[in-house]
């Protein structure tokens, strides 16, 4: 008999959410729930679940979604995934003038499609 060849399974990002906002934390966790590559693999409500979260899960991606994004506490956020998590990607997002970034670029007014292509684009942050 010859050998079979597996086809290897797609590559689903996994992404955490954490959003104290639940109206928009569930309707972010629904977006990305409908796309066939993006797996949800936990949602938080507050950074004192984060680094809990983040071991459990082993998220490839964290979305911060808050309503202010550019809040000292989101800045918090984001300096302790990255000293505690160096090879993880961080997404910040908020219904505040609908704006994306990605950790270490530029924000940019952002539709949902934008999130998700952010999240299959692999956005590392530099070095």
């Amino acid at each position: 008999m010859p050998p079979t060849t597996a086809t290897p399974a797609p590559h689903h990002s996994r992404v955490l959410l954490v959003s104290s906002q639940t109206l928009y934390g569930e309707s972010l966790e629904l977006l990305l729930r409908n796309a066939s590559d993006i797996e949800v693999v936990g949602s938080v409500a507050s950074g004192d679940d984060l680094c809990a979260a983040v071991k459990q899960t082993a998220p490839d991606v964290v979305v911060l979604a808050d309503e202010h994004p550019e809040s000292a506490d989101m800045r918090t956020l984001t300096a302790l995934l990255m000293e505690h998590f160096p090879d993880l990607r961080v997404i910040q997002t908020g219904p505040e003038k609908a704006t994306l970034r990605v950790i270490a670029a530029q924000s940019w007014p952002a539709s949902s499609l934008d999130l998700i292509s952010a999240i299959r684009a692999g956005h590392v942050r530099p070095a």
